[in-house]
């Protein structure tokens, strides 16, 4: 009984997968909505600073150090920021940069960069 079960269930198992499979390509091949590819820097929260997904930041440079500001608040720093950050900001001055994801417990947030 359990190797027929398994033969027989098994066809059913990889059609299952096959779909989850086209489903993922569709999704992506025939969207309407055509994003742009985001780049992300993970910035160490200030202490007392409460940020939430889907906050807007200001990007900018106090003096040797890349830091988010919100309204007029410091609410973090970005540790080890990558060199197009660093591009972006001398070009512009200042760059926008949204709340992808907070993790809480680890006092950063992952910042998406919006040139």
């Amino acid at each position: 009984m359990g190797v027929e079960f398994l033969q027989r269930i098994g066809r059913t198992i990889e059609v299952a997968r096959d779909k989850d499979r086209m489903a993922l390509v569709e999704r992506h091949l025939f969207t309407r909505c055509v994003e742009l590819a985001t780049s992300c820097e993970l910035l160490r929260l200030a202490p007392g600073a409460v940020l939430a997904p889907g906050d807007e930041v200001h990007i900018e440079c106090h003096g040797e150090r890349i830091v988010a500001v919100q309204v007029d608040r410091v609410v973090g720093t970005f540790d080890e920021p990558r060199q197009e950050l660093w591009d972006l900001l001398a070009e512009y001055g200042i760059v926008g940069g949204r709340v992808d994801e907070v993790h809480a417990s680890a006092r950063v947030a992952d910042i998406e960069i919006m040139p």
